[in-house]
């Protein structure tokens, strides 16, 4: 039954397609003048004079080919500065029948509708324009899609579904936009998900299942949101996490347990939190831990016990806290020395010698 539902749906966007080309059949081209030249992304085809000013304008690329080359060998279509594209022109991108890889960055584009022409296409960058919204499928055809960037717009509302069939997306950047909640609907087609990004919304709660189907994700920015509090099980499923982000929230304290299932963690940074005091066991399951931000948190106590299973640490960030403060390098008994007064003040006892993570 799903499958049978998707494919009326993909009949009746094939449709539309037709139908809306049919309308614009009678419209003029808007000749638009390409620059040609191969560079590491291929064969590119970059396009800084693109004036698209309502969804029935038509484009059709022109510009010097080099020798021996045609449209179908363009991997890289980059629509550039000055630029102004209200509306994106992927019904026009047929002309690129093999291209790759789509950049229209800081062009302008305020309505992003169905992005048509997008099978082949491994990457699609559209960030620094004021899109606000993401509509129902407005990716569904792109089922070879990767790596999808959209920081640095305005997105308030992203609907259901908005990704359709995006099974291979990788990487998904929606930082520095205007998104307030999330939910686990939004990733249900894109399991494949290694790098997430929400730096810079304004996100207030998240539920504890958001993120229990991203087994595969690696890389997580939640910071820069007012998030008061993160639920114990937020993290239990991404077990694969090795880099994450939660600095500049507005947590004050964190579930002891909160970390637990993320054994692979390399990269943690909590900066910028009204924490005051760490609790003991908040990482005593990331053994494989290397670098720790604790930046301007008015830390004022550490549990005795805080540092025992983090071996392999080489560095911590304590910048602007109450008990201690500066960037420590080194073995872990080097960089415990300069947190001897924030386990004082913890039990008033001084910290007794760690050897192999054991007391």
């Amino acid at each position: 039954m799903m499958k049978l539902n998707l494919l009326i749906l993909s009949l009746a966007l094939l449709i539309f397609v037709n139908i809306s080309q049919s309308h614009k059949d009678d419209v003029t081209p808007i000749d638009t003048i390409c620059e040609y030249f191969m560079d590491e992304r291929g064969y590119v085809s970059k396009c800084p004079n693109v004036i698209v000013k309502s969804e029935n304008d038509r484009v059709r690329f022109t510009g010097v080919q080099m020798e021996g080359k045609t449209n179908e060998d363009v991997k890289f279509l980059e629509i550039a500065p000055p630029s102004n594209i209200a509306y994106l022109p992927s019904q026009d991108f047929f002309y690129y029948q093999n291209f790759e890889k789509l950049e229209a960055k800081n062009v302008n584009i305020q309505i992003l509708d169905y992005v048509y022409h997008c099978r082949p296409l491994t990457y699609i960058g559209l960030s620094y324009n004021h899109i606000k919204e993401i509509i129902y499928d407005a990716f569904f055809i792109c089922r070879d899609l990767m790596i999808l960037d959209l920081s640095h717009n305005e997105i308030a509302k992203i609907h259901e579904n908005a990704f359709g069939q995006t099974k291979n997306l990788e990487e998904l950047d929606l930082s520095f936009n205007q998104l307030t909640s999330i939910s686990r609907k939004l990733f249900k087609p894109a399991k494949k998900l290694r790098k997430l990004n929400f730096k810079n919304n304004k996100i207030k709660s998240l539920p504890y299942d958001v993120f229990n189907d991203l087994f595969d994700l690696t890389s997580l920015d939640l910071s820069s949101n007012p998030i008061k509090m993160f639920d114990g099980r937020l993290f239990d499923f991404v077990m694969h996490l090795e880099w994450l982000d939660l600095s500049e929230t507005s947590v004050k304290k964190f579930t002891p347990g909160i970390f637990k299932s993320l054994k692979r963690l390399k990269y943690l940074d909590i900066s910028s939190n009204a924490l005051l005091s760490l609790d003991g066991e908040t990482l005593t399951k990331n053994s494989e831990l290397e670098e720790l931000r604790l930046n301007d948190c008015s830390i004022v106590d550490i549990g005795k016990r805080f540092f025992d299973k983090t071996n392999k640490l080489k560095v911590v960030e304590a910048k602007n806290n109450k008990c201690t403060n500066g960037v420590f390098k080194g073995t872990i008994d080097e960089i415990l020395l300069n947190f001897d007064v924030c386990f004082k003040n913890s039990d008033n006892q001084k910290r007794e010698p760690h050897y192999n993570g054991e007391l």
